[in-house]
Order: structure tokens, then C-alpha cells, then sequence
């Protein structure tokens, strides 16, 4: 415990940390400039695949390197590239190129972070108190999503009055800053570290054997394994919804990019509101009902942006849930992983989260193309209320709920 005190000066860091990670100036109003630039809904979904094509592919390598190496190493280098990428997109910010390019640099940096972040946060808390995690993770989620809130307004405006070149600046400028941040943390000591520094085996073979032990925990543990299946439903949910969101705004008529960046700051709003209440009242003894009623608040906010007048309430819905669930699944999955294989299995989870929307989304594209924002949700909310029902009746959701009670 010598090392607490140190240790306990990370949470004030991580907190700052999202702060800078979410200065979404410019990735905030994303979607309505694709649209404006006159990218069709195809090609907005071909760099959604490209950069989880590379998630998939650099996910496992890069939890393992964390797990092996170091999360602090391996995250401060993500951040350094997510702050140049804003930089190499200003060459040509009109360019499709551009923008897949932009694809291929944010996948490597949101690997070198995904599981990474989300163990490094994990494991300072054992060593503080464990207990506190849902609380600092929730705060994190608030932080992060009232600054992009915030800074997606201020985006919009600058976009309008100044041009989106501004946007994307002040977005890199904020890259950097976290990447500062970060490299003044203090990374638990582990065991792994040292194995990886000086065992006698050969690099390559631990990489080998780190990920064949994190897919043995993925798919062996029936609790973990839930909990993959999950989360890879919300994420593909959580992303779709994304998506649709600035163009159904625009068919409302709101036709600014300051008209859409306020709504998007107050659907981000609403999340870190959700996600705080969430890490305030949640328990173990709670967690599964909250998980199921969130879940079905998923489903039905697809459906009911089916109905026009019906269509914001479900969104506000919508996001509820998502801000919710995120603090949910991130606290139960965290504690069924063993701590040196942490940030493997994490990063294992999020590959074929990666995996799985990169199926979805050319689907999902071409059938908005063709059927409309609307009906497109309306089908997705039906299939994934019935994919739920499924998975929630399986024996591994039993297993789940029963060391709750």
C-alpha cells in the first residue's frame, strides 16, 4: 500500500484526462458534415467499416501489449496519435481520402486505449478501494460526455461562423494536452510487467499465450461470456444510434450545424446525467434488474422513433439508456476478469464488438438508403428486442443473475 498515495493522484488525472479526450469540436458534428461534403450514407458507413475492420485486427495485440508491457506506455503513445490525427486531416478536410485516413490512424489510437483505459482505471482502484470504481467510472462518463456536450456546441458554432478547419484544431490541441496529462500517472507495479521484461520465453510466444489464455476466459467463463454477447448487442445499438441521429435531426428541419450540435450536446447531457445517477444508485444487488429494464428501453426507443411525433421522446430514451447500461456492463465485466489478463480481454471484447458492427453497418447503411431513417429503426429495434429476450432466457444470464442474490 506504500504506493496508495501516489496512486490516489491518478483520479484527479483521469478525471482531466476526459476532459481533454472529449473536446469533440470538430467529431461532434461529424456525421452532418459528411453530408454536407456529399457523402452518401454508404460511404459514411465504408469508414465506419474501415476503422472497425482495424479494430478488429489491433485490438488483442494492443491489450496484450498493455498487459505485458505497460497500460500507462501503451495509452499515453494512443493519445499522442489521436491528437496529430486532427493535424494530418487539416492537409485536405474536403477530401474522402482524407477521412479514411483519419479512419486508419483513429483505430490504432482507440486500440492502444480501448481496453487499456478501462483496466488502468481498474486496477488503481484496488489498489484505493474497489468499492469507489462505479463512482469514479460514472464521474469519468459524466466528465466526458458534459465535455463533448459543451465543446460539440462551441464546435457548431465555430463550424458556421469560422469554418470546420477551426474545429479540427482546437480538437488536436486537446489531444495533446491529455497525452501530457497521461504521462505523469503512476501505473500500479504488476507481475506481468516484469515477466514481460525478463522472462526467458520469447516475446512473440507470450503475446501467443497471453491471448490464447484471454480467449479461454472469454468464452469458457459463462459469466463473462454474457457479458460479451452483451456488449457487443449495446455497441452495436450505441453506434447506430449515433449515426441516425444528426441526419433525423435534419429531416426535422433543423439544418444548421449550431441547431444539430445543440441537440447532440443535449443527448450527451442526458447520458452523463444517466451515467451518474447509475454509478450512484447501482448495487450488486440491483444491477441485473437495472440491466434488463435498460435493455428494454433500447429496443423500445428504436421502435418508437418509427413514429414521427414520438421521435425525440425516443432518442431522449435512447440515450438514457445508453449513458446507464455503459456503467453497468463496464463494472460487471470488470470483475470477472482476472487482473493479468485484463486489458487483453477487454481489448478481445472490443474486437468483435468491432467485428460485429463492421457486419451490421453496410447493412444498416444500405437499408437507410433505401427504407429510410425510420423504418430502418424500427426493424433494427424489433430484431434486437427478440435477439434480448433469447440471450436473457439462457442459461449463462442464470449463472449471471445468480451471484447477485
Amino acid at each position: 500500500m506504500k504506493y496508495a498515495p501516489k496512486i490516489e493522484q491518478n483520479i484527479s488525472k483521469f478525471y482531466l484526462c476526459a476532459f481533454f479526450d472529449n473536446w469533440a469540436f470538430a467529431t461532434g458534428i461529424l456525421v452532418f458534415h459528411y453530408r454536407e461534403l456529399g457523402f452518401s450514407f454508404f460511404q459514411i458507413f465504408l469508414i465506419s467499416v474501415v476503422y472497425e475492420f482495424l479494430n478488429f485486427i489491433l485490438e488483442i495485440p494492443t491489450g496484450a501489449l498493455a498487459d505485458l508491457w505497460s497500460y500507462k506506455k501503451t495509452i499515453t503513445i494512443g493519445y499522442f496519435i489521436s491528437g496529430m490525427s486532427f493535424f494530418i486531416v487539416l492537409i485536405r478536410p474536403e477530401a474522402y481520402l482524407t477521412y479514411l485516413v483519419w479512419a486508419v490512424l483513429s483505430a490504432i489510437c482507440t486500440t492502444l486505449n480501448s481496453g487499456s483505459v478501462s483496466a488502468f482505471i481498474y486496477e488503481t482502484m484496488q489498489v484505493i478501494d474497489v468499492n469507489r470504481y462505479p463512482q469514479v467510472l460514472s464521474r469519468i462518463s459524466a466528465i466526458s460526455l458534459i465535455t463533448r456536450a459543451v465543446s460539440m456546441v462551441i464546435g457548431g458554432i465555430l463550424a458556421d461562423h469560422i469554418g470546420f478547419n477551426a474545429a479540427l484544431l482546437i480538437s488536436g490541441i486537446g489531444g495533446l494536452l491529455q497525452t501530457a496529462v497521461h504521462a505523469t500517472t503512476v501505473e500500479p507495479a504488476r507481475r506481468k510487467v516484469v515477466q514481460f521484461l525478463e522472462g526467458s520465453q520469447p516475446i512473440f510466444q507470450r503475446f501467443i499465450t497471453q491471448i490464447k489464455n484471454s480467449f479461454s476466459i472469454l468464452f469458457k467463463n459463462e459469466k463473462v461470456r454474457f457479458l460479451l454477447i452483451y456488449g457487443i448487442m449495446y455497441f452495436v445499438i450505441a453506434e447506430f444510434t449515433a449515426v441516425i441521429f444528426q441526419p433525423y435531426l435534419a429531416e426535422l428541419g433543423f439544418s444548421t450545424k449550431s441547431q444539430v450540435a445543440l441537440f447532440s450536446a443535449g443527448s450527451l447531457f442526458l447520458m452523463a446525467a444517466s451515467a451518474m445517477l447509475c454509478g450512484r444508485n447501482k448495487t450488486r444487488r440491483n444491477e441485473v434488474k437495472l440491466l434488463i429494464g435498460t435493455s428494454a428501453g433500447l429496443c423500445l426507443g428504436l421502435v418508437l422513433i418509427f413514429l414521427p411525433k414520438l421521435g425525440i421522446p425516443a432518442f431522449i430514451l435512447l440515450y438514457a439508456c445508453i449513458g446507464a447500461v455503459e456503467i453497468i456492463l463496464a463494472d460487471m465485466l470488470n470483475r470477472f476478469i482476472p487482473s493479468e489478463n485484463r486489458a487483453t480481454v477487454l481489448s478481445a471484447q472490443n474486437q468483435l464488438s468491432s467485428l460485429s458492427y463492421a457486419c451490421a453497418a453496410l447493412l444498416l447503411g444500405a437499408a437507410m438508403d433505401s427504407l429510410g431513417i425510420k423504418l430502418s429503426a424500427l426493424i433494427t429495434g424489433i430484431l434486437l428486442a427478440i435477439e434480448f429476450s433469447v440471450l436473457f432466457a439462457h442459461n449463462s444470464f442464470k449463472e449471471l443473475a445468480s451471484t447477485n442474490t
